[in-house]
């Protein structure tokens, strides 16, 4: 396994774990965290409690593991640029008023868990996208059967529009406000 803590962010260009299990620990207390090529066979942790986790190679993918967990103040990815990965298990939590998470997963995903504080969150995988417009609060997940999802907002209220999760899988969903019906006399939850 490798382990980084840097106290100012940064550029990583190259890091990878090889060896069944190992993982990667990138932790930065102030700045962001500019991301090349992450990958490992075990868990991806990356940390910026003070800035952002940003993508720095384009279109290429940037995390590749079994499991990933990404914290940040100030966003995962931008709508522009978001982060790509590859991985089966995706946790993503910014902690900063408005700061967006932004990723493109490149398949499906047995578990997504994503804790916002009123800032937009779009997640496209197979079997997604989950979008969280935070200026009206709306949730959407319309066919992430076989996804268990957890979605959290500090901040503000989740209108639930169409969350499916598929009858094997659990969601639950926990706002800071109410849970009122995004789409009237529709399904609003499949799990």
């Amino acid at each position: 396994s490798i382990y980084l803590a840097e106290s100012d962010g940064g550029k990583v260009t190259n890091i990878a774990a090889g060896g069944a299990g190992n993982g990667v620990v990138l932790t930065s207390s102030t700045g962001a965290f500019r991301l090349g090529t992450v990958s490992a066979l075990g868990k991806v942790t990356i940390k910026a409690d003070g800035g952002a986790l940003l993508d720095d190679n384009g279109a290429t993918l940037n995390l590749t593991a079994q499991t990933a967990e990404l914290t940040a103040r100030d966003g995962v990815g931008t709508s522009g640029d978001p982060l790509e990965t590859t991985v089966a298990e995706l946790s993503a939590t910014v902690s900063g008023d408005g700061a967006p998470v932004m990723i493109n997963e490149t398949d499906g995903l047995s578990s997504l868990a994503v804790k916002t504080k009123k800032g937009d969150v779009t997640l496209n995988f197979s079997g997604g996208p989950l979008t969280f417009v935070a200026s009206t609060g709306h949730l959407s997940a319309p066919s992430a059967a076989g996804t268990a999802l957890t979605f959290e907002t500090t901040g503000s209220d989740i209108v639930l529009d169409n969350v499916n999760a598929g009858s094997a899988s659990a969601v639950t969903l926990t706002a800071a406000g109410v849970l009122p019906d995004g789409n009237g006399g529709a399904l609003n939850l499949t799990a």
